[in-house]
């Protein structure tokens, strides 16, 4: 089960996951965040912008795809971004075999408070 880590700075939701991200509690949790977020962006009519630091996640099913999946599209909806930073090695594995590596912004901490 992993953990789920938010803080909305300065507009931007950086989520911290930690752990295996694979199960149905962890990625209902992340989306309730995600989607708490966005409806906050639609209502103050802001672009939504989420970074997701991948660096501690061990291991990544389908399931954790999805979600990932599912708020990239959120936020594309409202002209907005959604970032992956540090992905561990598993992680970059898994988004390379699915080609999703060339869907997601992957990135640096640094890089992504940058876009």
């Amino acid at each position: 089960m992993a953990q789920i880590t938010f803080k909305n700075k300065k507009g931007i939701f950086i989520l911290k996951i930690e752990g295996e991200f694979t199960d149905s509690t962890s990625t209902k949790e992340f989306s309730n965040q995600v989607e708490k977020y966005v409806e906050e962006c639609k209502d103050k009519k802001i672009t939504p912008k989420i970074i997701i630091d991948l660096e501690k996640v061990h291991f990544m099913n389908a399931t954790g795809l999805g979600v990932l999946i599912w708020a990239f599209t959120k936020t594309k909806n409202l002209n907005g971004k959604t970032i992956l930073v540090n992905p561990s090695e598993k992680v970059v594995s898994l988004l390379t075999i699915t080609k999703l590596i060339t869907v997601f912004t992957v990135t640096s901490m640094e890089g992504a408070l940058k876009i």
